[in-house]
């Protein structure tokens, strides 16, 4: 994985098979193609990182073996793919779908600009907001003031 803060400009598919969690504190993307990211690791973001960058051409495809947690106030650029859990904290936000085959936990005030799917619940913070369809395999819990579909 290129290192928290960097800019990566080499597009394509990007494996990384160590097992150890990966922290990112932010990262740029840079160019008009394609980039996914796989690892059966975990993947964490710390408070208020931006991992972004990707042209309206491109587009970008985390596909996560272990769980996914990021921090309060974190933006990130596309879809997460988890094999695990899927915890987003307060304010954050992915641009793109979240899919999981555990749960999904959206924090309060959140956004999620596709769609989502867990194969267990789902849980949303007060104000959470999923601008796409929803599913899920077990109960889904909605905080105060969160919405679903195009009117978020």
């Amino acid at each position: 994985m290129p290192a928290s803060g960097s800019t990566l400009s080499e597009s394509g598919i990007h494996c990384y098979k160590s097992t150890a969690a990966i922290a990112l504190t932010g990262l740029t993307l840079s160019g008009d193609a394609d980039y996914v990211f796989v690892t059966p690791a975990a993947l964490t973001t710390a408070a208020d990182s931006v991992v972004n960058g990707a042209s309206s051409t491109g587009s970008v495809k985390w596909c996560i073996g272990a769980a996914v947690a990021l921090g309060a106030g974190s933006i990130i650029q596309g879809s997460i793919e988890s094999g695990a859990a899927v915890n987003t904290g307060a304010s954050s936000e992915v641009i793109g779908s979240i899919f999981a085959k555990a749960a999904i936990n959206t924090g309060a005030t959140s956004t999620v600009h596709g769609d989502i799917s867990a194969g267990a619940a789902i849980n949303t913070g007060a104000g959470a907001c999923a601008q796409s369809n929803t599913y899920h395999g077990g109960a889904l819990t909605r905080g105060a003031g969160a919405t679903f579909g195009s009117g978020c």
